[in-house]
């Protein structure tokens, strides 16, 4: 089997970095933005900043990527440089300023069809029957399906971003700042118990 150029988009999650986490909110509008940015549906004019917190301080660094747990946050510098490649698969909404600094929530809405389901270990350890939408703790792509395009999705996911070499590319040539890549094949369960970061990609400003 050939070896796929795909990794999973996260940010640094250390507490030397400003995150951003949103409030829990029972609202109507609340839940649809919400569920509109977990499953990658179009937002269009639909679009209401939601209510975060800002986790910040004189220690933190504020990165070009943030993490947030619904989508990535990137500041302006990161849009503008990112927007030429990936706006076809993306829409970019402006959430709002962190230390008089712009940034926007990136709603990644291209979604492929590429999964290795026989080879995809779930949250139940049994292999994952095609449409049946089970959390994904360690994914596998079927080669001959994966999309050429920098940003995606996939079909009957949980939510994570996948990125090719481009994107990354873009990321390390332009010193963007605070976003880890990781590989997909590793349960995020693993990552967090190990301590390490799990960026596996080289050169990258975290």
């Amino acid at each position: 089997m050939r070896k796929i150029s795909v990794w999973r988009l996260g940010a640094n999650s250390s507490k030397r970095r400003t995150s951003l986490w949103s409030y829990e909110d029972e609202s109507e509008e609340f839940s649809k933005i919400e569920g509109y940015l977990r499953k990658g549906k179009k937002i269009k004019s639909s679009w209401t900043p939601p209510e975060v917190e800002v986790e910040d301080g004189k220690n933190r660094k504020l990165c070009d990527f943030v993490l947030h747990p619904w989508a990535p946050v990137i500041s302006e510098k990161a849009k503008d440089l990112l927007m030429p490649l990936i706006s076809p698969y993306v829409e970019v909404f402006y959430l709002m300023e962190i230390r008089g600094n712009p940034y926007y929530m990136v709603n990644v809405h291209f979604k492929a069809d590429c999964l290795d389901y026989e080879n995809c270990v779930t949250v139940t350890g049994k292999p994952m029957a095609k449409g049946k939408n089970l959390y994904i703790l360690e994914y596998a792509f079927d080669s001959h399906k994966v999309p050429d395009v920098p940003i995606f999705r996939v079909i009957d996911g949980p939510g994570y971003i996948f990125v090719r070499s481009s994107f990354v590319e873009c990321v390390i040539q332009n010193k963007l700042t605070g976003a880890q890549f990781h590989d997909p094949g590793v349960s995020p369960f693993a990552t967090i118990a190990s301590g390490k970061s799990g960026n596996v990609v080289p050169g990258v400003l975290e």
